[in-house]
């Protein structure tokens, strides 16, 4: 007995030796939920998605080196592995791997499988710092209302300079902060929330002045930014709130505390909502009710897209109901099933605007269900913890956390917020906290003996680096091609093509302004600047082959072999493009002009015909005239 004894008291003194330091502390808090959010980038065509990426696997490395040597000697707790949330999402990530296999481009899938294991990293080391030291979370509470008030005073300059009294209403769409949409910059101050408000319980002085500064900015662009599905989340989770709120008060006899608070939160609503109408007349016209009313109004034309490409997306899902069409090919996989809703003019869809719908298609519906668990796991744990909660605070943000995440997942269902590095960074804040607090208070005989940490951060090192050459590299990608992107437009085709060879990397994803595979700019370098009509004609076919729906990669296949003199394959591939895109004017306008070179004059004829009668394109306008000549 006096022997175990002992051993527990080592036991606890070794873990007690092995907590992360204050500057690691301090690091983890500041870097991640500060640094990270605000890193904003011109050169690339995606000015904040893989340059946080790229920052988000440099900052797990730095963690996880430190807990390789300075925590080397500590246990890690059995049960925080075994934790229902993190089991579901490693099932989920590894049918993210498995769906690679049957991709049509298993390298667009890549980044989507390494994003989502950075967010089992980056939760299970927030479960750790949670967990050793449960006092961290003061530090990400400050550090998001540090966020909040900087993206307030980013939110306010680009009100000011460019929506103010301006009237049309979509100047309100550059105040994105930085988050390069303002639909998910209001999402980014949605979910940053849970963090602010335990700051306005929990802090006094001048930090709980700040904390109720960033609630006010929050809640002032939320409801100057109109996204609808933020607004419905924002309600769900109010009336969440609330009666959590007035279950745990009577249940702990704490009216008289919660009633301190309620005053100021009532004010804040009202002021909200006041804030929400006036701004919702300024901009568009309709009062805050109609503008919610709107999201499930069919004849609505953003609804009237986004219906569409659901059914599109239904459709997908029925033509691949277990497997799916594999991690990040939904946007390669849809247009074929698109094509019926597909109007006259070209709609440049990346994502069905649905993330549920997006896990159906790519991982099919064994993914889906999986998905839903991890989801649903996490509101379940949120809301059984609550009441073991000594802090009342703790308790309290519990409860908003439970409360945001369900509004969360309402805008899920409207948007692709999973997409974005901001808000998966704020959700791995969220369900550490939940998983670090499920498993406290713990005995250290529970613990025993635990899981060297080497077993986890040994490999997790190694796929990290992975990840920081893969964000690395595209990065570097999306520079040149921006770069080559820019000397097109400006006609300067020898520096094009300089960029567009440097831009070329088998293992980048498409660049994000047209989807374009890269090595398609690479072929029209060629194809342009040194008329090597077989080298861009193999290059565009690799391109072909990573994206087999793409009507302009297609048409390039067809413009080679119409140089080439090769007209019945030009026919064939530019008649490939119609199959997708029926109304493709640069199909029809090159269909027409291989029919025209063939001298089937009559063909050439129907093709310029189906082309928009009101087209200024002075080839259509040229060839018609040709045509008929040769025709009278």
């Amino acid at each position: 007995m006096i022997r175990s004894m002992k051993d527990i008291k080592k036991r606890k003194k070794a873990q007690l030796l092995h907590q992360p330091s204050s500057w690691v502390n301090l690091f983890y808090a500041v870097f991640f939920v500060v640094v990270i959010p605000l890193i904003y980038s011109k050169a690339t065509i995606d000015p904040v998605l893989y340059p946080r990426f790229l920052a988000w696997a440099a900052g797990l490395i730095i963690l996880m080196i430190y807990f390789m040597f300075h925590m080397s000697r500590s246990r890690l707790p059995k049960n925080l592995l075994r934790n229902n949330i993190l089991i579901w999402l490693s099932i989920f990530i590894l049918i993210s791997g498995i769906s690679l296999f049957v991709a049509i481009n298993p390298v667009e899938g890549i980044s989507d499988l390494l994003k989502w294991i950075l967010v089992f990293l980056w939760i299970f080391l927030t479960t750790i710092f949670l967990y050793h030291q449960p006092t961290v979370i003061v530090l990400q509470s400050k550090a998001a209302i540090v966020n909040a008030i900087l993206a307030g005073l980013i939110g306010f300059y680009q009100y000011f300079n460019f929506a103010f009294q301006n009237e049309d209403p979509n100047a309100l769409y550059e105040v994105s902060g930085l988050m390069a949409h303002k639909n998910q910059f209001s999402i980014a101050l949605f979910l940053l929330l849970p963090f602010i408000g335990y700051g306005v319980f929990k802090f006094r002085s001048y930090w709980k002045r700040a904390a109720w500064l960033a609630l006010g900015f929050n809640m002032l662009f939320i409801a100057i930014l109109q996204t609808r599905a933020v607004w419905i989340a924002m309600a769900i989770s109010i009336f969440i709130f609330g009666v959590g709120w007035l279950w745990m008060a009577r249940r702990n006899n704490q009216l008289v505390k919660m009633k301190r608070i309620s005053g100021r939160l009532i004010l804040i609503l009202a002021s909200i909502i006041l804030l929400a109408g006036i701004s919702s007349y300024i901009f568009s016209g309709e009062s805050p009710a109609k503008r919610i009313a709107s999201v499930f109004d069919a004849r609505n034309t953003s609804n009237e897209w986004r219906i569409e490409m659901w059914q599109a997306t239904l459709d997908l899902v029925r033509g691949h109901p277990v497997t799916g069409v594999g991690a990040g090919n939904w946007k390669i996989a849809i247009y074929p099933y698109y094509g019926k809703y597909q109007p006259s003019v070209y709609r440049h869809w990346r994502n069905p605007h649905n993330d549920y719908l997006q896990v159906a298609a790519e991982k099919g519906l064994p993914g889906l269900v999986i998905f839903l668990l991890f989801l649903f796991s996490i509101v379940y744990t949120g809301f059984r913890i609550m009441q073991r909660q000594q802090e009342w605070e703790n308790r309290m943000l519990i409860l908003m956390i439970s409360a945001i995440f369900s509004g969360f997942l309402v805008i899920s269902f409207f948007s692709f917020p999973f997409e974005r590095i901001n808000h998966l960074l704020f959700l791995g804040l969220m369900v550490g906290v939940l998983i670090a607090f499920k498993n406290q208070p713990v005995s250290i005989e529970q613990d025993s003996p635990g899981i060297k940490p080497g077993i986890i951060v040994i490999p997790s090192i190694a796929f990290l680096l992975f990840s920081l050459y893969f964000g690395y590299t595209t990065v570097q990608s999306e520079m040149d091609i921006a770069k080559a992107q820019e000397l097109k437009d400006r006609n300067r085709p020898k520096e094009f093509a300089k960029y567009a060879a440097r831009g070329y990397h088998p293992w980048v994803p498409f660049e994000p302004r047209y989807s374009f595979p890269v090595v398609n700019y690479k072929g029209l370098a060629v194809y342009m600047e040194k008329k090597n009509y077989q080298t861009a004609l193999e290059l565009f076919k690799q391109a072909y082959r990573q994206y087999p729906t793409n009507f302009a990669v297609i048409n390039n296949v067809g413009s080679v072999y119409g140089q080439m003199g090769q007209y019945d394959s030009s026919i064939l591939y530019y008649q490939k493009t119609l199959d997708i895109f029926t109304h493709y004017e640069q199909g029809l306008l090159n269909m027409a002009k291989a029919w025209y070179m063939k001298k089937n004059y009559r063909k050439a004829y129907y093709y310029v015909l189906c082309c928009d009668p009101k087209s200024k394109n002075e080839e259509i306008v040229r060839l018609r005239a040709e045509l008929e000549k040769q025709l009278n």
